[in-house]
C-alpha cells in the first residue's frame, strides 16, 4: 500500500506498532510528518519484534548509536526512532509530502 496522506501514515503506524501500547503525543503539525513516542526504553526489543514479525522489511532498516532509520521508497514513507528518557521518540514522514514542502519553500531536497 502506498502512503499518500497523513491519515494513511497513521493507519500504517498503528499496524506496525500494534501490541506495543498506545502511540503517545501523536502530532502532525508539519503537514508531512507525525511525531510520537512509545513508552519505555525498549528500542532493541522493538526492532527485533518489528523485524521478526515482518511488519516491515528488515532489509530497509539501518542505524547506529541508538538511532534507527527505516526508509521504504516504494510505500513512500520513512521512520526514525531514537531512544529517549523512558521512551522511544519517533518521527514518521510521508516522503512525497516532505519533498513538496521543500519545493514550496524553494529549498533543495537534502536526502538525494
Amino acid at each position: 500500500m502506498r502512503i499518500e496522506t497523513i491519515d494513511d501514515l497513521i493507519l500504517k503506524l498503528n499496524a506496525v506498532f500494534d501490541g506495543f501500547g498506545p502511540l503517545e503525543h501523536m502530532s502532525n503539525d508539519t503537514g508531512y510528518s507525525v511525531l510520537f513516542a512509545i513508552p519505555g526504553k525498549k528500542a532493541k526489543l522493538l526492532m527485533e519484534n518489528l523485524n521478526a514479525k515482518k511488519r516491515t522489511d528488515p532489509a530497509l532498516w539501518n542505524g547506529a548509536a541508538g538511532m534507527f532509520l527505516y526508509t521504504n521508497e516504494q510505500e513512500n514513507w520513512n521512520l526514525s526512532m531514537k531512544s529517549g528518557a523512558h521512551m522511544i521518540e519517533c518521527v514518521a514522514t510521508v516522503t512525497s509530502l516532505h519533498k513538496k514542502w521543500f519545493e514550496e519553500n524553494n529549498l533543495p531536497w537534502p536526502f538525494a
